[in-house]
């Protein structure tokens, strides 16, 4: 997968209402979040920003992969698959992503990468944030999760899955 594709950052909000960030690039000074900020209990995710926007496809075709086409996009079937190369993990759904080269040195450097369309989900951590893709499956319970989509300027749009 093309580098530029992946989101800038994956934020987590954990139970204590502590929001960690990974981000792909970060300034001086920015540190990547250490392994104790993530060991709470993981309450949500935000992707930021796709690159297809929402008035091209919206979150429609990936709601309805998840069974989360009703009023409150309460996902009621959890199609993921985690997927293990040398130490790093990832979970995903869709065709159109992978755990390639570019992925993994991604993952290796910020810590934890994601991406996301209208088709694909896909979040990698590197080994020793390996623990937060368990975290993100445990999380995601039918009936427990729904998605959400925030605008931003710029007509990019963020994917947000909270704990219900």
């Amino acid at each position: 997968m093309d580098q530029s594709k992946l989101s800038p950052e994956v934020s987590f909000l954990m139970k204590n209402g502590q929001p960690v960030t990974f981000k792909r690039f970060r300034r001086n000074g920015e540190k990547i979040p250490s392994v104790e900020e993530c060991k709470d209990i993981l309450t949500g995710i935000t992707l930021s920003y796709a690159f297809c926007g929402e008035q091209d496809y919206g979150i429609r075709p990936l709601a309805k992969a998840f069974g989360a086409l009703n009023d409150e996009f309460i996902i009621k079937k959890v199609p993921l698959e985690i997927i293990k190369v040398d130490g790093f993990k990832a979970i995903k759904y869709g065709e159109d992503v992978k755990l390639d080269f570019d992925v993994i040195r991604a993952a290796q450097q910020a810590g934890v990468v994601g991406f996301w369309n209208h088709a694909n989900v896909m979040i990698c951590a590197a080994p020793e944030y390996a623990f937060l893709i368990d975290s993100i499956n445990e999380m995601m319970k039918p009936k427990q999760v729904r998605f959400a989509i925030k605008g931003i300027f710029g007509g990019r749009y963020h994917l947000v899955i909270l704990a219900s």
